[in-house]
Order: structure tokens, then sequence, then C-alpha cells
């Protein structure tokens, strides 16, 4: 440090500086640049209710196990409130105990709804149901940011001995916060479990071998292995123009057709009064949904066909039959139980050689695949 008497002595000689002087301009310009960065102006955030989201739906409704779902989370600052910097999102899903199987934070439902998400939220590192979305500045006035955190309910590993009882998968937990504005959360436990059932169908009765012009009959049997009831019930044919369908009698009198449960605008609505759909077995407690099956209970019927004609040129061909089946209730299948039935004849044109001739007698040698099983279940309505 310079003594006061040095800088006296400066302050004599013409354009000088006084020490004294040059000990505060750093504390000046301190001073200037403080006052010259402003404030972050203050904004607002709106968040949005979490809504649930069922995959098998595409709209709010439970979730079925085996099956996933997403949560909407959205985000937007007000016209006229200044921009919101440095907004994210940090949520957490907590399973419900009580389930029968634990559902899980599974990712995002979209790619295009997963812009700045990580899992987990490197906040709680070892939560591997967090998740942390970074969302950067949000302009006031614009349009709302959207993320879908997706959850998985498992289906049980093993069938359980009862039906479980409905109940919320969890609750999902979201905050929005930002530098400027005051954070805002929301939470969402309304996403609910739904009945499923192990529904199998087989098929009988179908010949080793057929010819044009025979008439075959098969037997078709559909069993509720449970842990539910199942709720409209209904089969389809998937057999081509190879056979030409008469007649269902026992079980199911009504023809087979689309059943369309979801009523897909493409195809027309299932009709259970028009088609196999059961219409006369009906449930014990109102509203007696057709198609009613009871968990150990089954559906038999037969169908009746007949052979059509294969070109004069083919000696022998297989004769591929398929039965599916489809219910309002979520099917899970357990084992070798299916819910498409499978088998095939030897188709002979006796106008040709002989099938012993051509050494095609056995099924085997036709080198025919089975037609591969559909899955076809359906989830039951909200």
């Amino acid at each position: 440090m310079f003594s006061d008497s040095r800088a006296e002595v400066l302050d004599t000689h013409a354009g000088g500086i006084s020490m004294r002087l040059l000990k505060y301009i750093p504390m000046a310009c301190a001073a200037i640049l403080l006052v010259e960065t402003p404030a972050l102006a203050q904004s607002t955030l709106q968040v949005s209710a979490l809504a649930f989201v069922s995959s098998t739906e595409g709209s709010g409704g439970p979730i079925d196990y085996g099956n996933t779902g997403y949560y909407r989370a959205r985000v937007q600052v007000p016209a006229g409130v200044g921009n919101a910097q440095n907004v994210m999102f940090r949520g957490v899903f907590t399973p419900n105990p009580a389930l029968i199987t634990t559902p899980t934070l599974n990712g995002f439902s979209a790619a295009a709804f997963a812009g700045g998400c990580v899992i987990p939220d490197p906040a709680t590192p070892a939560n591997m149901n967090s998740f942390q979305c970074t969302l950067g500045t949000l302009d006031d006035g614009a349009a709302l940011v959207e993320r879908r955190p997706r959850i998985r309910l498992p289906a049980p590993t093993n069938r359980p001995a009862t039906c479980p009882a409905v109940d919320t998968v969890g609750t999902m937990t979201v905050t929005a916060s930002a530098t400027n504005a005051t954070s805002v959360t929301v939470m969402n436990a309304a996403a609910e479990t739904e009945d499923f059932a192990d529904l199998d169908v087989a098929l009988s009765g179908v010949p080793d071998h057929a010819k044009t012009g025979d008439t075959i009959t098969t037997t078709v049997t559909i069993t509720n292995f449970g842990p539910c009831p199942v709720e409209h019930t209904c089969a389809s044919e998937n057999n081509g123009t190879a056979v030409e369908f008469q007649s269902n009698s026992g079980a199911c009198t009504k023809p087979y057709g689309a059943c369309n449960l979801g009523g897909v605008p493409s195809l027309p609505h299932y009709d259970p009064t028009q088609e196999c759909g059961f219409p006369q077995s009906l449930s014990p407690v109102p509203p007696n949904f057709p198609g009613y099956l009871a968990v150990n209970s089954r559906f038999v019927f037969t169908s009746t066909y007949k052979v059509g004609q294969i070109p004069s040129s083919v000696t022998n061909a297989a004769l591929p039959q398929e039965v599916d089946i489809q219910a309002d209730t979520w099917l899970i299948n357990y084992g070798d139980h299916t819910q498409a039935a499978t088998a095939q004849s030897l188709w002979a044109n006796e106008n040709s050689c002989s099938v012993a001739a051509t050494g095609g007698s056995s099924l085997a040698l036709l080198g025919v695949a089975l037609v591969a099983a559909r899955v076809l279940s359906r989830r039951r309505r909200s």
C-alpha cells in the first residue's frame, strides 16, 4: 500500500490521479455491473392435470395386465407474463403394493413425447420409477409442451386362483419448475386394473384326409380357465375358400362372423344375434352380457363344412382349418392354451394321380406349416 503522504504528493502533479481514488475504482465498476444485469422477469407455469391413457383403449380407461398405459403431463406459459427459463418436469411413479404384480415406469409413449427426458431422475438415481425432462425456455403464449411417461403392468407369471380385485395401479406425481416461476405439482391415481381370463379354444374331429364333395363336421370347445368370468365371447373361422361353411349347432347356432368387438369403422360391428357369439348365454347379474362364460365353464358346438374344388392338375394339398376366439374381457393364455386353434387335412383330388402314388399320404411330407395363431384378445369396455 502507498502511504497517505505519497498519495498527497501525487495529487500535486498536473494530470495526476490520487491513489485514494484508485483504491475505489474497482468497487465502483462492480457496482455498475450489478446495475446493468437485469433480474429475470417473473413468469407463470400452467400445468394440466395428469390424464391417464390406456394403450388398449387409446383413451382414458383401465389398464390391462400384460399391457401399458401412459400419463399426459402438459405445461405452458400464459401470454403476457414473460418467458419461463430452465423449465423442467420431475416425476415419480409409486406402485400400489397390493397388486398381484408390480407395475413399473417403462419409458415414454413415443419419441415425440420424450425429448430431454431421462430415467431415472439424476436427483434420485436409485429410483428407476423416477424421471426428469429438461424442457428449456418456454415462451409465453406458445403452445403447451407435453411429455408422456409410460407404465407397464406385467401379466402374472402364473394364473391366479381367484379373480383379482380391481384396484389402482399406483400414483404418478409430476412437478414442473422454472428458474423464474413458482413450481406446480400434479398427481394422478385414477388408473385401475382390469379383469382378465385364460380363454382357450380347441378344434377336434378334423379328418386326416378329405376329398372334393366331402362333408366335414368338427367340434369346437371354448373353455374359460379363469381367473375371471368372460363377457361377450365370440368365435370366428379362417378357413379361406377351400371349405364351404354349412351350419353350426350346439352352444352356437349362428354362422361365423367377424367378431368385431371394438367396432372398427372399416368392419361391420359384431352382432351376437347374427353371428357366433352365444347370445343365449347371459350373465347371472345385470346387465346380462351375451356370451358370458363363468370360470371353469365351456361352450361346445359343432361346425359343418363341405369340401370344395381344386384344379384337376393338383394331386393333393393341405386343407387348413382355423377357429379363433375373442372377448370383451382381456385374454391372457397360460401353458398350451390358445386363442386360435388350427388343424389340417390332406386334400386329395380323385381326378388325378392317387395320393399313394405320389407318396403324399403323410401330412409331414407336404411341408405345409399350420396357419400362425393370431393374437385376437380384446379388452372389455371401460
